[in-house]
């Protein structure tokens, strides 16, 4: 039987990151790992994270599993492999079960799962042969892209579980592998698109330059993934959605940044300093990754539904500096 578990906030896994050299690496593991759950009597169910080579159509700053990658030990690295697997089947404390790889963010193709699919099954059936395991769990990882611009493609969750449970049976079949306890992280799509995030306008600036730039309250500090790897989203102007754009801008908020940019070569209608802006689909790695950067205040985190929930309140001066 196999069971895909979709792991949401709690992942069965234990995962321990170093920056590691080839010399330290047997006793770092011992010493980091083993000696400490040795200490406290615990025995850690350990999948180990792979980096398998494979390259998606994502901004580089997203790709998790170039060869080149800081994430997990590359598959062709068969001398690290092995010196990973004797030291953690050596050990008392440590219960190897399986694999985990994780080959992007905003993945909208199934083809890149089934790749993935086929290599890793693939590894898990040559460490049991090799190394007498029985590796039974296989982490595919994530994430499932969502819909951030009118062009985008908007990935469709049953194709892809379809696709993903397809391809497992088949090379599971075909390969006679021990695989039966297969999770897969689907990542923004479970929350991406049910957040928006609403800005004041303050005005629009009309440079000698020829460029017109449309300042808001807000910016980098609350969403810095325009800036950091060229994030597109949709906005509209709250009440003016329907009024004819014909303004063309860039939506900049007001840290001492050029790329303080939330989106770039937008049309929108005559605004005033009255106005709100809402930028859609800003559920996923928003609040998440929002900062104090120049000192700026973090907003309020607002639930709404039949009720109003404040999940989080909006930063105080006394929040930042106490």
């Amino acid at each position: 039987t196999l069971m895909i578990l979709i792991t949401i906030a709690l992942l069965v896994t234990y995962f321990i990151f170093y920056q590691l050299s080839k010399n330290d690496l047997n006793n770092s593991i011992e010493k980091l790992i083993d000696n400490e759950l040795r200490e406290f009597q615990k025995i850690a169910v350990k999948v180990l994270q792979l980096s398998e080579k494979q390259r998606q159509l994502t901004h580089k700053y997203i790709q998790t599993s170039k060869i080149n990658s800081k994430f997990g030990e590359s598959i062709l690295d068969k001398e690290t492999i092995n010196l990973l697997i004797n030291t953690v089947i050596s050990s008392k404390n440590i219960n190897l079960k399986g694999v985990h790889a994780h080959i992007g963010s905003q993945i909208h193709e199934v083809e890149a799962f089934k790749l993935e699919i086929r290599k890793l099954v693939a590894f898990i059936n040559e460490l049991n042969n090799n190394f007498n395991l029985s590796l039974n769990t296989l982490n595919l990882g994530g994430g499932f892209g969502i819909k951030y611009t009118i062009d985008e493609q908007n990935v469709s969750i049953k194709d892809m579980q379809q696709g993903i449970i397809q391809e497992l049976e088949k090379e599971i079949k075909n390969s006679d592998s021990r695989i039966n306890y297969v999770l897969i992280e689907p990542g923004r799509s479970i929350i991406g698109s049910c957040g928006m995030t609403l800005y004041s306008i303050s005005q629009i600036k009309k440079t000698f330059g020829a460029k017109n730039y449309l300042f808001i309250d807000g910016g980098m500090a609350d969403n810095i993934r325009p800036a950091l790897y060229d994030a597109v989203y949709e906005l509209d102007v709250v009440k003016k959605m329907n009024n004819k754009k014909d303004i063309l801008v860039d939506v900049v908020g007001k840290c001492c940044e050029s790329g303080d940019i939330i989106r770039t070569d937008v049309l929108v209608p005559m605004v005033d300093d009255t106005d709100l802006l809402l930028v859609y689909q800003t559920g996923a790695y928003n609040y998440s990754m929002s900062m104090n950067y120049n000192g700026l205040l973090k907003p309020a985190c607002v639930l709404v539904g039949e009720d109003v929930l404040v999940l989080s309140p909006r930063q105080t001066l006394d929040d930042l500096i106490k």
